[in-house]
C-alpha cells in the first residue's frame, strides 16, 4: 500500500510539472521572450526586375552629388523603390581619412486585395574593406527612418568581407495593404582613389495576393570608378551617346580631361559639354586631329561649350575639357 502511494504521488507530481512547463512556456511566448518557430512560406512566384544601374566618376574633394535612381512595379501590387545619393564627403576623419557616399534608400509599397508579408533589404560588394552603415541605427525608425506598416525584425551593417555588406529585414504588422520605408546609409569606400566599386542593393518584397505568396526583387547596381583620363595617353574612347557624372577640379589636381573618338573622313561630329552640379565648374573644349595637333579651341571659359566639326582625316581624334574656376559634374553629349 505504501509503494502504491508513493508511485502515485510522483505521477502526479510529473503529471504536475508538465503542466506547469507547458504553463511557462505558452507565457514565454506569449510575452515575446522566446519566439515560435516559423514554418517557411511558399512562394508561387518570384518575380525579378530588370536591374538598375547608374554609375560616376569618383570626386577628389567633397561634393553634393544630388542624384537619384529609381525601379517600378505595377500589377497586383504598386511597388516604388527609389535611391539618393546625396553627397560624396572626401578625407573624413570620422571614419580613418575614408571617402564615403550618403544614401537613402526608400521602399512604397500599396496593393487592392491581400496583404504585404515582408521587406527585405540587402547591400552587396566584393571589396572586402568597404563597409555599409546604418548611421545611428539605435535612433531609428523614430529619426534616422521612417515605417509605416513595417516592423524592423533583423539587421547587420558593418560587415568587413566580401560579399554581403548589410541587410534589413522588414515585416507587415496586422497584414497590412500599403507599407513604407526609407532609412540613411553610409557606404565607406575605405580604397584608393584608383578603386572602381561597384554596389547592388536589392529590395525584395513579399506578399499574399489573397491565393498565394508572390516575391518580387528589384535589384539596383551603383558604380563608382576612377577619374585617370588625364592625358592623351588615358583618353577614354566615346561614342554617340550621352555620358553624365564626369567629374573635374582644378584645385584637386584634375584641371584635365581628355576623350577620344573615332571619325572617318568627311564625318561631322558635334560635342556638348555642360556643367551639371551646384557648382558649376567654368571650362573650355580643345580639338585635336589624330595627329594631336590643335584644330579648336573654345573663346572663353562658360558652364556650356561646343565643338562641331567635319573630320578631314580619319582616325581618333581627341578632345581635352579643361577647368578654369571651380570643380563639379559635367556632362558629355556626342552626335556623330
Amino acid at each position: 500500500m505504501k509503494k502504491f502511494t508513493v508511485t502515485r504521488s510522483w505521477k502526479a507530481f510529473a503529471l504536475l510539472s508538465i503542466v506547469v512547463s507547458m504553463s511557462l512556456l505558452a507565457t514565454f511566448l506569449l510575452t515575446g521572450i522566446l519566439s515560435e518557430p516559423k514554418s517557411p512560406l511558399t512562394i508561387a512566384e518570384t518575380i525579378t526586375m530588370e536591374m538598375v544601374k547608374w554609375e560616376f566618376e569618383r570626386p577628389y574633394g567633397t561634393i553634393h552629388v544630388g542624384e537619384n535612381v529609381r525601379g517600378f512595379y505595377e500589377k497586383e501590387i504598386k511597388l516604388f523603390q527609389e535611391i539618393s545619393i546625396d553627397d560624396y564627403h572626401a578625407g573624413s576623419w570620422a571614419y580613418g581619412g575614408s571617402d564615403y557616399v550618403e544614401l537613402w534608400v526608400n521602399a512604397t509599397v500599396a496593393l487592392q486585395a491581400g496583404f504585404v508579408n515582408s521587406v527585405n533589404i540587402t547591400f552587396w560588394e566584393d571589396y572586402e574593406n568597404s563597409e555599409v552603415r546604418f548611421f545611428e541605427v539605435q535612433a531609428w525608425p523614430e529619426f534616422y527612418s521612417h515605417v509605416e506598416n513595417l516592423s524592423i525584425v533583423n539587421y547587420a551593417h558593418h560587415l568587413r568581407l566580401g560579399g554581403l555588406k548589410a541587410f534589413m529585414s522588414l515585416e507587415g504588422i496586422n497584414r497590412p495593404k500599403s507599407v513604407h520605408f526609407d532609412g540613411f546609409v553610409l557606404w565607406i569606400l575605405r580604397s584608393p582613389q584608383n578603386k572602381t566599386h561597384s554596389m547592388e542593393i536589392a529590395t525584395e518584397l513579399v506578399y499574399h495576393n489573397g491565393t498565394a505568396y508572390k516575391k518580387v526583387v528589384q535589384p539596383f547596381q551603383l558604380k563608382i570608378g576612377p577619374d585617370d583620363n588625364d592625358s592623351f595617353e588615358t583618353a577614354k574612347e566615346i561614342h554617340e551617346g550621352y555620358y553624365p557624372k564626369l567629374y573635374i577640379g582644378p584645385e584637386d589636381g584634375d584641371e584635365k580631361d581628355y576623350y577620344k573618338i573615332y571619325a572617318a573622313q568627311g564625318q561631322r561630329i558635334k560635342i556638348t559639354a555642360n556643367a551639371t552640379s551646384i557648382t558649376a565648374p567654368f571650362f573650355v573644349l580643345y580639338l585635336y586631329d589624330p595627329e594631336q595637333n590643335l584644330v579648336f579651341a573654345s573663346e572663353r571659359e562658360d558652364r556650356v561649350q561646343t565643338i562641331d566639326f567635319v573630320a578631314n582625316s580619319t582616325g581618333f581624334w581627341f578632345i581635352e575639357v579643361r577647368v578654369y574656376a571651380s570643380h563639379g559634374f559635367y556632362s558629355l553629349g556626342v552626335k556623330q
